[in-house]
C-alpha cells in the first residue's frame, strides 16, 4: 500500500521511515519499496537503515519518475492505436 508523508525536514521523514520499517508488518520475503528523488537520498537512507538495523537488506529503491513512466506506458500499450492517416 502506498503511504505518503510530508515534511519540510528530511530528518523527520527519515525517523518516520525507520519507525515504519521496524514495525514488522508485511511479508519478510517481499522487498520493501521506497521511492526516492535521487541517488544521494538513496545512499543516505541506505546508511540510516544500516545504522539502525545493522544491515540494509531486502529494500528496493526506485526513482520518483520511473513508476509514473512505466504506469503510463502500460496504459498506452493497453489502448488500441489508430493511425492519424486516412486510407
Amino acid at each position: 500500500m502506498l503511504q505518503l508523508h510530508f515534511s519540510n525536514r528530511y530528518e523527520a521523514l527519515t525517523r518516520l521511515l525507520l519507525g515504519n520499517l521496524g514495525d514488522g508488518a508485511g511479508d519478510v520475503l517481499e522487498p520493501v519499496q521506497i521511492i526516492v528523488p535521487s541517488r544521494a537520498v538513496e545512499k543516505s537512507l541506505t546508511l540510516a537503515i544500516a545504522d539502525v538495523t545493522g544491515i540494509c537488506a531486502n529494500v528496493r529503491f526506485e526513482f520518483a519518475g520511473c513508476g509514473a513512466r512505466s504506469g503510463a506506458s502500460l496504459r498506452a500499450s493497453a489502448t488500441p492505436r489508430r493511425s492519424s492517416r486516412r486510407p
